[in-house]
């Protein structure tokens, strides 16, 4: 893939073909990876990586920038990125997403590189006060993509975490997260492997484990929380939910600074058992957080999965500077 097409360039070539885990950047990382076997790592004079696939089909680009990563600054950012590809059409719109202690926001981009189709998919990772880690993943003809490298690839993303910081391996704690961005309510520790996403254009946000068995979702709602409230609302957030059943009543339940109302309902989502547990938790005059915890076929839930849903919901708590 020619160099001239990448955000990053002028290299200090440094090839290997080890499947040791690596950081980013060498001094005070933010992520870590592992370069899948036969691909190439290229460091830059001012630190920048570029990884690549043998064939040079499949190219991985990071750079350390100095500001502080947000939905804002990514937005602002997209527009000179898109503009290195011709026809550039947009395929997701950006999001933020959670996963392994790392926290960025993305958005996918299908275009052309010298005549020839691309996906390329824009990352800007949190990495602290005025300091952030840019980068794209470019695909060359996916839709002819060898599936060796298919394969590669998703094994390249899936090792993508948090670099561990001192204070987290002291603690052997993930790092505590907050709902909503402006003005939260609560705080929560999401579960290793789980994966978190906010709707860019409600706000909303979506918890999920890695086999998507369990489902958490809260939204911000314009009503003030109060039983009557709560009950008024049940009817329609159960609608959809097959051959549901009430197994426990609404309950007012209050517990670390965190004021909600729930209700748990046992039922069937196309056609599977799952356990609904619904929520609505205090925020103010004319405000709440309503939300769900959905777990899929509950009696056979693997016990890993069991225990990491039991540390969420304890992690739950109100939000506090």
């Amino acid at each position: 893939m020619n160099s001239k097409l990448l955000l990053f360039a002028v290299f200090l070539s440094i090839p290997f073909t080890t499947a040791t885990a690596k950081s980013f950047p060498e001094k005070d990382p933010v992520l870590s990876y592992t370069a899948p076997e036969n691909w190439t790592s290229t460091v830059a004079k001012n630190g920048n990586l570029a990884i690549n696939s043998q064939n040079e089909r499949v190219s991985v680009n990071f750079a350390e920038v100095s500001t502080a990563a947000s939905m804002e600054v990514f937005e602002q950012m997209l527009p000179a990125m898109v503009k290195i590809f011709t026809d550039p059409v947009e395929v997701e719109k950006p999001k933020v997403h959670t996963e392994a202690g790392l926290t960025g926001f993305t958005a996918t981009y299908t275009g052309k590189i010298e005549g020839n189709p691309a996906l390329i998919i824009f990352v800007l990772f949190e990495g602290g006060k005025k300091r952030a880690v840019l980068g794209n993943m470019i695909l060359g003809d996916p839709q002819t993509l060898p599936k060796k490298d298919d394969e590669a690839f998703k094994e390249f993303m899936n090792s993508l975490k948090g670099a561990s910081k001192s204070a987290d391996k002291t603690a052997g704690k993930m790092p505590v997260s907050s709902y909503p961005s402006k003005r939260p309510v609560l705080s929560y520790v999401v579960p290793g492997n789980w994966t978190s996403e906010v709707d860019s254009e409600d706000g909303s946000i979506s918890i999920n484990s890695e086999n998507e068995r369990i489902s958490v979702n809260f939204t911000e709602a314009p009503a003030t929380a109060n039983m009557e409230v709560f009950e008024e609302m049940l009817p329609a957030m159960v609608e959809d939910l097959e051959d549901h059943v009430v197994a426990k009543k609404p309950e007012e339940h209050t517990e670390d600074g965190l004021t909600g109302y729930t209700a748990t309902y046992a039922g069937k989502v196309e056609g599977k058992p799952v356990v609904a547990i619904f929520v609505l938790f205090k925020a103010g005059k004319d405000r709440s957080i309503l939300g769900n915890m959905i777990l899929a076929e509950p009696e056979t839930l693997p016990k890993e999965d069991s225990e990491a849903f039991d540390g969420f919901m304890k992690s739950l708590k109100g939000y506090t500077k």
